[in-house]
């Protein structure tokens, strides 16, 4: 948790939708995609509801957000997450869904 309080409930979405050559990219798209919601939106996601989501070559992805407006005063930081990087990154599909290993510069 990137925040020291959550905000208590949702009061705005956003609809994110993404393409990108496979899985692997479309998973450190859509992480990038909330980070990047969140410093230039100052968006906190709370909840997703997946609409669409395609894998494969291309891969995509269709999402409704809920969330809320950030306030460092309310919500705080308590650690300031900048991208998803490639080291050690790892996506593992198995019968009962995925896995990954995702390391984040800090």
């Amino acid at each position: 948790m990137i925040l020291e309080r959550v905000p208590a409930r949702p009061t705005r979405t956003e609809t994110v939708e993404l393409e990108s050559p496979d899985e692997k990219e479309l998973l450190m798209d859509w992480l990038r995609e909330l980070l990047y919601l969140f410093s230039t939106r100052s968006f906190v996601t709370l909840a997703v509801e997946v609409k669409e989501l395609k894998l494969g070559s291309p891969s995509r992805l269709k999402a409704v957000l809920s969330g809320a407006d950030y306030d460092q005063s309310v919500h705080g930081l308590k650690l300031e997450i900048k991208t998803p990087t490639y080291h050690q990154f790892s996506l593992e599909r198995s019968a009962s869904g995925f896995s990954a290993t995702v390391l984040f510069d800090v």
